[in-house]
């Protein structure tokens, strides 16, 4: 499964993996396991060993993280009646988008249902601190998991994290080999059978991959989140003018699953696949409320160019899931005007270099392309309001 105590980000396919190490060690499925693993931020697999480590968020993430659940089960009727007919080819649409619907949103609901537990479960005064969980050896007794720790201590160490867990109190062995790799027992008002523990944070580094620690870190928030409003704002209205509530929801959705993508990939180095696929799903059904959808594709394809052609340059300088970023990206630009998508790589670009000029650790691209979208959404509208205008003006 890989070098021992090496991590990274989780998957489907390295959950599905672990899954076997994982179910016989706790007596479940490898079905159940694979579930219940994918949900994590990262694994940490060895020879025979496995552990999954969990970012803690803080009160706003996990409010924003419960908006956006809700908002998802709130966008399936929406996206799965869009366009429904009586005949028997619109049925079979229909169907086929409910499919798809739950297959997105499902895991998106799983892993906001773990966020909001966490955050609930570990309180405010935790949030940062990474959560060890789901340790599992294929073969007790031989050391296997007493390594896969210590790999994991001197990674929390590089990185200046502290680690937190819970193990059960009748578990004295759990608890013995947790205290060797530096756990302490912490008084907290966890249920008299969980004993938790945690290993304080040693070590210095440069600052924490997707935490931002400029001193004007706090009004560049404000200011985004300012001009995402407006952009957002812009983009729901015209959907809303256009086509009516269903595009407008829709339009929403596919935000929501974009700022979704892209929190995550700021405090993991990793974008879900399911934000990605909710985003681009639900910009297609709102451009088919509109017109032909087939203006997404273009706002993708112009979108994501770029960041291919430095994806397959340099694979270390921009992964694959940024590439799939930036083609849901695009298709959101283009429910507008697909043209205005060529802003989406030009402002990542300049946020790109300005970002790199304070910042040595890895670079998280997911939030430069999000707000290198709202930036595009705003061209888009303006640029189709001052056509409308024209056409009445001609008219008149």
């Amino acid at each position: 499964m890989g070098p021992q105590g090496a991590t990274r980000p989780m998957t489907l396919r390295s959950a599905w993996h672990a899954g076997s190490t994982h179910g016989p060690a706790f007596g479940r499925s490898r079905a159940r396991s694979t579930v219940e693993l994918a949900t994590a931020d990262r694994l940490a697999a060895g020879a025979g060993a496995v552990a999954t480590l969990t970012r803690i968020p803080d009160r706003p993430e996990a409010v924003a993280a419960a908006t956006l659940g809700t908002l998802a089960l709130a966008c399936i009727p929406a996206v799965v009646a869009s366009g429904a007919g009586s005949d028997r080819a619109s049925i079979a649409a229909v169907a086929l988008r409910a499919i798809a619907t739950l297959v997105v949103v499902t895991p998106l609901v799983v892993t906001t249902e773990r966020r909001v537990r966490l955050a609930r479960r570990w309180g405010p005064g935790e949030a940062g601190s990474l959560v060890v969980a789901d340790v599992a050896s294929a073969r007790p007794g031989r050391g296997e998991a007493s390594r896969l720790l210590r790999s994991l201590t001197s990674m929390a160490d590089q990185e200046g994290a502290r680690l937190v867990l819970q193990v059960a109190t009748a578990d004295a062995r759990a608890r013995r080999l947790y205290a060797r790799a530096g756990f302490v027992e912490v008084p907290t008002p966890s249920s008299p059978w969980r004993t938790t523990m945690a290993r304080p944070a040693h070590g210095t580094r440069g600052p924490t991959p997707g935490v931002r620690d400029a001193p004007g870190a706090r009004r560049a928030a404000v200011l985004v989140i300012g001009a995402g409003t407006v952009a957002a704002g812009a983009a729901v209205a015209f959907a809303a003018s256009a086509a009516g509530p269903s595009a407008m929801v829709l339009v929403g959705s596919s935000l929501a699953f974009l700022a979704h993508g892209a929190t995550v990939d700021r405090a993991t180095l990793r974008i879900p696949n399911s934000a990605v696929a909710g985003a681009l799903v639900a910009a297609v059904a709102a451009r088919s409320e509109i017109g032909s959808a087939w203006v997404c594709l273009a706002g993708a394809l112009v979108a994501s160019a770029p960041s291919l052609v430095v994806h397959l340059a340099q694979p270390r300088a921009m992964g694959f899931g940024d590439v799939k970023f930036s083609i849901a990206a695009g298709a959101l630009v283009g429910v507008v005007w697909w043209p205005a998508a060529v802003v989406v790589p030009l402002i990542s670009l300049v946020l790109c270099v300005a970002r790199r000029r304070d910042r040595n650790g890895p670079l998280p691209f997911g939030p430069l392309i999000h707000v290198a979208t709202l930036v595009a959404l705003a061209v888009a509208s303006a640029a189709v309001s001052t056509s409308a205008v024209a056409i009445e003006v001609a008219a008149r």
